[in-house]
């Protein structure tokens, strides 16, 4: 099988050597893949990879016990020298550290990488996989597959299967676009990460051969996929541009695909999913008409609970008043569903006026929290281009502050 690699980037594979006596075997790499009589199974690795470079870092007895078999082997079966990076034995704490530096200086910038962690001692395919989840982000570097030669799993006629073990590393990527989304609100690299994994993260029993010998999902089935995904990356542009009203709807729509696409995960990615769901689903709302009105003014104090939650304080207190607005709109009655999003029209209408005319007793606070959002909502939208800017610690009480109001008020201020 062909690696498809992306123009102008080293395509490696890399790996480790130990001082054991390799046993020959055949390495399989699955039905539509050729199988590699080996006993080294880097050097089938780089084969069916079709590598340009082969990386092989071993200590100096592992070199001098297994170096010229591996040279030998690699260049038979994939007519490549392999490169071998002297590393220490890891004794100490040190060395270790010594070992990530030398993985980490040995892969050039931008590699996509192939990762063999078969051979060698115990610590080095974690030091090895520690380095390429580092790498990622320093050297822009691409880990197309970890693999492991399953040599003990090997069947009574010597055949040896190949484990991709992609998918577990992978959980490292998915805890961290998670935590982005539970602290920040960003949905971004959540979708980003649908996009690169999903062959990975959908369970193997639901992808369909095709008659050109390559694996996918029903159309059905990756359709739902492919909306979630744009959904997401929506959410987070929409949020970053300000486009409050479209948030709850799309959280709404959101949660309806996950709850599509929940049973075609494995386990720990649908686990993410289902926190993922709960935090939407706290703001999620159909799209705005009269005769849902009022369930979305409560959604949207829940939106901005949450928006003051991920500190985007800006973003809250546009919601806010935003909110006030829409209410007063439909305190005073008489408008039209379509007004609702008209400039003119929600810039016409008096709030305070409206919050007098409501029979209750705490209308001067109800219109001294509606003042407070007016201007502090201008204060930020102005950069702080005020003789009487406040601090950010007081900006965010005071958002923190109208937000509580709002949510213990509710719609029926």
């Amino acid at each position: 099988m062909e690696a498809q690699t992306s123009l102008n980037r080293p395509n490696i594979v890399i790996g480790a050597l130990g001082t054991t006596n390799y046993k020959q075997t055949t390495y399989t790499f699955g039905d539509n893949s050729p199988s590699y009589p080996t006993q080294f199974f880097l050097a089938a690795l780089a084969a069916v990879k079709q590598a340009q470079h082969i990386l092989v870092f071993a200590t100096e007895a592992a070199q001098n016990n297994n170096g010229q078999l591996l040279e030998d082997e690699a260049q038979r079966l994939c007519g490549i020298k392999p490169t071998f990076i002297r590393i220490d034995e890891g004794k100490d704490m040190y060395e270790l550290w010594d070992i990530f530096q030398a993985i980490a200086n040995a892969i050039p910038q931008n590699a996509e990488v192939f990762a063999d962690i078969t051979n060698s001692y115990r610590s080095l395919p974690l030091l090895m996989n520690s380095a390429l989840v580092y790498l990622t982000h320093v050297k822009g570097v691409t880990v197309r597959e970890i693999a492991y030669g399953a040599f003990e799993a090997k069947s009574a006629d010597n055949i040896s299967p190949v484990f991709n073990i992609t998918p577990f590393t992978s959980l490292i990527d998915w805890s961290a676009a998670v935590k982005v989304f539970t602290t920040t609100g960003s949905c971004s690299a959540i979708s980003d990460m649908l996009d690169t994994t999903l062959v990975y993260i959908v369970d193997s029993k639901y992808f369909v051969l095709e008659e050109d010998g390559w694996e996918r999902l029903p159309q059905e089935i990756d359709e739902h996929f492919a909306k979630l995904q744009s959904l997401l990356q929506q959410f987070s542009e929409f949020a970053d541009m300000i486009y409050i009203i479209r948030l709850t709807n799309i959280a709404k729509d959101i949660v309806e695909e996950i709850k599509a696409v929940r049973e075609y995960l494995i386990a720990p990615i649908a686990t993410f999913f289902d926190s993922i769901q709960q935090e939407f689903n706290r703001f999620a709302a159909p799209p705005f008409t009269l005769s849902t009105a009022q369930e979305q003014l409560a959604k949207q104090i829940r939106l901005m609970e949450w928006l003051t939650d991920k500190k985007h304080y800006f973003q809250a207190i546009t919601v806010a008043r935003e909110w006030f607005i829409t209410w007063a709109m439909l305190q005073h009655g008489g408008f039209q569903e379509d007004d609702f999003l008209n400039f003119e029209k929600r810039d016409d209408i008096n709030v305070p006026d409206v919050i007098r005319k409501r029979p209750y007793s705490n209308q001067q606070e109800t219109i001294r929290i509606w003042n407070s959002t007016k201007e502090l909502r201008n204060e930020l939208a102005h950069c702080g281009y005020s003789k009487t800017t406040k601090s950010a610690e007081d900006i965010q009480k005071k958002v923190e502050k109208i937000v509580q109001f709002l949510a213990k008020k509710g719609p029926s201020l």
